[in-house]
């Protein structure tokens, strides 16, 4: 008799456990994520051109192809150089004191523009037009490597400067993305 009661007693349980199980009701829910992507691009310069790099001769161009740049764009994109100089030498290398970097006397500028270019079109531009020097597509962590040519003539008018004085021009390239 007690051998049917604790059968009867476990049946009892194990019912109300299977019941209470079968009553219990999961739950789920999910989260939608919706994400958009901005255009974004970097430039990055592998060296600068340094103050004794171009040596002017009157009469002559004098160029150098010693600085390079690579871009990582999500979109098309171009490059665009410019003078950080704004104001009356605007494109043109101005006569400046070394080392205070601050506009030497007289505050004059060489008479022809400085050009630049890149190595994929070979035309100089001259840097007071603002040229877009470089047009590409979209580059993901671009490995390429490309050249920034910049090229100056030197005039016989142009005057020679004394010492601690030099001609300089600060390019700056800015790189865009395009719809």
């Amino acid at each position: 008799m007690m051998k049917n009661r604790l059968l009867i007693l476990i049946l009892i349980v194990s019912i109300l456990a299977l019941s209470h199980g079968a009553m219990a009701t999961g739950a789920s829910t999910y989260a939608e994520l919706n994400a958009t992507q901005t255009a974004a691009i970097q430039i990055t310069a592998s060296t600068n051109v340094t103050t004794t790099a171009l040596t002017l001769t009157p009469g002559q161009d004098t160029a150098d192809s010693s600085t390079h740049y690579y871009i990582n764009s999500s979109t098309p994109w171009q490059v665009v150089a410019s003078d950080q100089n704004a104001g009356t030498h605007t494109g043109f290398m101005v006569n400046y004191t070394y080392p205070a970097v601050t506009i030497g006397s007289p505050a004059t500028n060489l008479t022809a523009p400085f050009m630049v270019n890149s190595d994929v079109d070979s035309s100089l531009k001259n840097l007071y037009n603002l040229p877009t020097i470089h047009v590409g597509a979209a580059a993901e962590e671009s490995t390429t490597r490309y050249t920034l040519s910049i090229s100056q003539h030197a005039n016989y008018a142009d005057p020679v400067l004394p010492t601690n004085n030099y001609y300089r021009i600060v390019v700056l390239l800015t790189a865009t993305n395009l719809p």
